[in-house]
């Protein structure tokens, strides 16, 4: 458990280091990651919404 807790510590903080040293001089490299995430959660929750709306065929019959 000890290992697994240090191996995820360091990724997360090398990452973030990482993340920080490469994105320091590129704004627009920032701005289009901020974009696709952006697009990925907008389409992800168009998805969603649209799974909500739709009724089942085939329901689950409550006993």
């Amino acid at each position: 458990m000890a290992l697994s807790t240090f191996t995820w510590s360091a990724y997360t903080a090398l990452s973030g280091y990482l993340g920080g040293v490469f994105f320091q001089e590129n704004t627009l490299l920032v701005v289009a990651v901020a974009v696709g995430v952006g697009l990925a959660f907008a389409v992800t929750g168009a998805v969603e919404f649209s799974r909500y709306l739709r009724p089942r065929k085939h329901s689950i019959a409550s006993e």
